[in-house]
């Protein structure tokens, strides 16, 4: 209209989005005393800080299992120091929020660290935090996409019908047996930098899962002997299963109606044969189908999953 001026959208600044409750640790508390916050909290992150409140690094559930078990630390014997995240990745509480999500796109981080001047914890910022804004440019997939392990392409060529989750499934599956121990298991999660462990019965036949976060919650935070502990002690019973043949978006909104970011892919006896994650629904969809899925993922769990007959 003539003679009449529009404001510009104003752009969301951190300080608007982070989290300011955020529970922290010492680079001198040992590794047991974290995994224990980890679990009281229901979080898989922890800013590191000296003795002053300096931000030094991070912690997460994935590097207590592959810089500790895997390695055969004592969590009651080890700092978390010396298996932290050194390399901060951070921004500043009056950035606009496009800086938090360039910061985690090009580090592939999917939760970063708000600190102030002094570089003190003023907040975290995570990826389920910006899919929760459903900004109409959602880079909620496109974070999801780069923060994720880096793995080998399918070597299935896409059809022209429906995606088939047997079209993006890796299929190197590593399981473990019900029998193997959580040291056994935490070492080849680190050997093949992955986060996530079908067990298996005598028949092959999934039982349960095991994830980077169950060995933290279930071994570390509990003080069990990784030696002595076996994998049937602190698997996840409940299943989410999907068969070859069903449709990408099958697996989507199973994904989103139990809370995960990754499913097994089994056949008719219950036999791994692949796993699909988020990050392989991230090659073949638009960044705002993962958003959708990533928002559903990060909800409140309403309740258990049960096995897909």
């Amino acid at each position: 209209m003539p003679g009449v001026a529009f404001a510009s959208p104003r752009s969301m600044l951190c300080a608007e989005l982070m989290k300011r409750d955020v529970e922290v640790c010492f680079d001198t508390s040992l590794v047991t005393d974290a995994a224990v916050a980890m679990r009281d909290r229901d979080v898989g992150f922890l800013p590191v800080c000296d003795a002053t409140g300096t931000v030094l690094g991070t912690l997460t559930d994935r590097d207590v299992v592959v810089r500790g078990l895997a390695t055969h630390r004592s969590p009651d014997a080890t700092f978390v120091g010396d298996i932290m995240t050194r390399e901060l990745v951070s921004c500043r509480p009056e950035d606009e929020l496009s800086v938090a999500e360039d910061l985690m796109i090009r580090f592939q981080r999917s939760r970063i660290v708000c600190t102030d001047a002094s570089r003190r914890i003023a907040g975290v910022i995570s990826l389920s935090d910006i899919a929760d804004k459903e900004q109409p440019r959602d880079h909620a997939g496109t974070i999801a996409s780069s923060s994720a392990p880096r793995e080998a392409e399918p070597s299935v060529v896409l059809g022209s019908g429906p995606t088939t989750c047997a079209e993006v499934m890796h299929g190197d599956v590593d399981c473990c047996s019900r029998a193997d121990t959580a040291a056994s298991i935490a070492a080849s999660m680190g050997e093949h930098n992955i986060g996530f462990v079908p067990v298996c019965d005598e028949e092959g036949r999934v039982i349960g899962t095991i994830t980077d976060r169950d060995l933290a919650l279930r071994v570390v935070a509990e003080r069990r002997d990784p030696d002595a502990t076996r994998a049937e002690d602190v698997l996840t019973p409940e299943l989410v299963l999907c068969a070859p043949d069903d449709t990408l978006q099958s697996a989507e909104e199973l994904m989103a109606e139990y809370k995960k970011s990754r499913i097994l892919v089994s056949d008719a006896e219950r036999h791994a044969i692949g796993v699909v994650s988020l990050s392989d629904i991230a090659r073949v969809e638009p960044a705002r189908t993962i958003g959708r899925v990533l928002r559903a993922i990060s909800e409140r769990r309403a309740h258990a999953p049960a096995a897909r007959p």
